[in-house]
């Protein structure tokens, strides 16, 4: 059977229709990604995932969190299984306006202030890309930051040969004093995750989706850190979200390298290459020898 044939089959056992059509799409790093084209006229994405150990119900967890709580445009999840996730389709362009970006800049900034509670995690372990993120309630952020993101990414990077052992030890040093480099203040805020340009989707230059969430209850620093580090708004976007929800001092000269330590960390372990030499860098802007 073909692996065309396969996704057909397993996308009419999941929302009980069979496409009439299916056209691979480009992405999905663990998952087939296709556009369905229903009998009834509906278009959907879909993803399917063949492998041992499917997980996209989580994803589909994900997208729902964020749909309900936030007034970000997300796509709706028609089916969501572990094996195959179905959404309603949306159209991309690919090319973002400057006020475009700066509309999204604000709407990020609102949802950091206002999908909020009263504990740093979430109620269900989530993943990024094909790594597990564990999301246990904590009050505290630097708590949070240290034991559910950094220590344990550290410790698979060095198992994966991503980080050497002097590194893995560098970072032991940092989240034994985290309390210096973070900033506690303000309620737990809704983050998709995962913001690279990748995940965002534009139409005649407005923002038109994100997909692909890596979601916990964090601090916006986080969020902004990795957005920051992989690059693809413009100074249009950071006016928008610092008009609605200024970025406090401290950030751009501190609190961004601790944070984006644990994207770093995370293609650390699953590329290898340089990322090791980026999480030194982030540790020597912090001072931690």
């Amino acid at each position: 059977m073909s692996v065309q044939e396969t996704a057909m089959d397993a996308v009419e056992s999941a929302i009980g229709e069979r496409p009439a059509r299916l056209t691979p799409l480009a992405g999905g790093c663990i998952a087939e990604v296709w556009r369905a084209e229903m009998p009834g006229g509906d278009t959907l994405a879909v993803k399917h995932d063949a492998g041992p150990n499917p997980r996209l119900d989580i994803e589909g967890k994900m997208l729902a969190l964020l749909r309900e709580r936030t007034a970000l445009p997300v796509p709706e999840v028609v089916a969501s299984t572990p094996r195959v996730l179905a959404m309603a389709f949306v159209e991309n362009s690919g090319r973002a306006s400057g006020e475009g970006e700066r509309a999204f800049g604000a709407l990020l900034a609102r949802t950091h202030l206002d999908a909020t509670s009263d504990r740093f995690g979430l109620g269900f372990d989530t993943l990024i890309g094909p790594l597990d993120q564990p999301n246990p309630p904590t009050a505290s952020w630097a708590a949070f930051w240290r034991d559910a993101r950094l220590l344990p990414m550290a410790e698979g990077a060095h198992a994966a040969g991503g980080i050497d052992g002097r590194t893995l030890d560098r970072v032991r040093r940092l989240c034994d004093q985290i309390e210096r480099f973070v900033d506690g203040d303000g309620p737990p805020a809704l983050l998709h995750g995962d913001l690279w340009s990748g995940n965002v989707l534009w139409r005649g230059g407005e923002l038109a989706a994100v997909i692909d969430p890596a979601a916990y209850f964090g601090h916006p620093d986080a969020e902004l850190a990795f957005i920051d580090w992989m690059g693809g708004v413009s100074r249009a976007f950071w006016e928008g979200y610092h008009e609605t929800r200024p970025i406090d001092g401290g950030f751009w000269e501190v609190r961004t390298h601790v944070h984006v330590l644990y994207p770093v960390l995370v293609h650390a372990r699953l590329f290898g290459g340089g990322y090791g030499r980026s999480a030194d860098a982030a540790l020597d802007r912090l001072g931690v020898g």
